[in-house]
């Protein structure tokens, strides 16, 4: 009824996005403040993710053994057209970013020596944990192919790889520390079981990637027509954006669906989108510059919060801060790739595991150490 004053086109819509984004933005400080209160919850943080991942995996993967019809192996939760569905998810895409996520953490953890005051001496109490820890790994690595995402296939390999350079240091010390939880010719031991581990990773990965590389088959037969699709919608948003109707604060909240039929005419779109498959430039649609550029700020900020601590102070931090620093900073990275060509921040529970990764960024300025000690060698 007022169309000079900002809104959305529908108000189910706006109501659905704005019940999420904002306990998310609140969240944002509420790890923030709570880090700063208990440091040491940025491990458990840290862990209740991962954790969480695996349990989606264990899910999905017993949902694709046993051929179930639904999430939760419940009919109605399932459809002739998402046969894809993984663990909790409707969308394999989006089961996968969560998955990679939990990767990060997960990989981080591992490097985190354990406790001393909880181990010990036990080296087989140390040696059993690394090891479900690891499986815990493999099985989210696994998982993450096994989705069927092409996307989330491919990043997958860049979330190891971008753990991998981020911590080469810290993995080649702790691979020559990890000598120390075998008994007898400690060397030769450690060699036998990391290659063993290698072998039953590798075997585990190519054992479920029959699916991901049927659908790249299928893809390349339909001659990428998804990927073209979203290509069309991209291009349709952007022209939204030049319209006059667009200004600072966008069409609103949640309207892109809604306007989504009348912006589509002219393209060549098949079917309705509900998202567009760009998170960028949906927020930009929605949002406006103005709420575009709020979402960024605390982005970048925190991106780079974590790449000054990493890559210039880290030596005012303590070792496993650091770690889990390159682990956050890559869930990070990874989620925001994703977002180029699906639709994660739209899904609650990523918005929430996001907010949490932030929410931990921006307090790492405040986690330094006043002084050095036994902790803060290089990591």
């Amino acid at each position: 009824p007022y169309p000079d004053l900002p809104g959305t086109a529908e108000a189910s819509e706006a109501m659905d996005r704005m019940t999420y984004i904002i306990p998310c933005l609140g969240l944002v400080w509420c790890t923030r403040a709570l880090l700063l209160s208990r440091p040491s919850w940025f491990r458990l943080l840290s862990f209740t993710i991962y954790a969480t991942g695996v349990a989606i995996a264990i899910i999905g993967i017993t949902q694709r053994w046993t051929e179930a019809k639904g999430i939760y192996w419940l009919e109605e939760y399932g459809s002739i057209d998402r046969k894809l569905f993984f663990g909790t998810y409707r969308s394999p895409g989006i089961a996968a970013c969560y998955l990679n996520i939990a990767l990060a953490m997960g990989l981080s953890l591992f490097l985190i020596p354990m406790d001393k005051r909880q181990s010990g001496k036990n080296t087989k109490l140390r040696l059993t944990r690394a090891m479900l820890h690891f499986s815990g790994i493999i099985t989210l690595a696994a998982a993450s192919v096994y989705t069927g995402s092409k996307t989330g296939a491919i990043l997958t390999f860049f979330t190891l790889l971008a753990w991998a350079l981020l911590n080469r240091r810290t993995i080649i010390t702790a691979y020559h520390k990890s000598a120390e939880l075998f008994p007898g010719n400690r060397y030769l031991e450690r060699n036998l079981v990391a290659i063993g581990i290698l072998c039953i990773a590798l075997v585990a990965i190519l054992s479920v990637a029959g699916n991901f590389f049927y659908r790249m088959d299928e893809a390349q037969a339909g001659d990428f027509a998804s990927l073209a699709g979203r290509g069309a919608v991209n291009a349709m948003q952007i022209e939204m954006i030049k319209y006059p109707d667009w200004g600072a604060m966008g069409y609103g909240p949640g309207s892109f669906y809604p306007l989504f039929p009348y912006y589509a005419k002219g393209h060549d779109i098949v079917g309705i989108y509900v998202y567009s498959h760009n998170d960028f430039l949906q927020t930009l649609v929605e949002w406006g510059w103005a709420g575009t550029s709020c979402f960024a700020l605390i982005i970048i900020g925190a991106a780079l919060f974590l790449m000054r601590a990493i890559f210039i102070l880290k030596a005012d931090y303590r070792k496993w801060q650091v770690i889990l620093m390159r682990g956050h900073l890559t869930a990070i990275a990874i989620c925001l790739l994703h977002a180029l060509i699906d639709f994660p921040f739209q899904i609650e529970s990523i918005a929430i595991t996001m907010s949490v990764l932030l929410g931990a960024a921006w307090a790492v300025p405040a986690l330094r150490i006043p002084e050095r000690d036994e902790e803060t060698e290089q990591a």
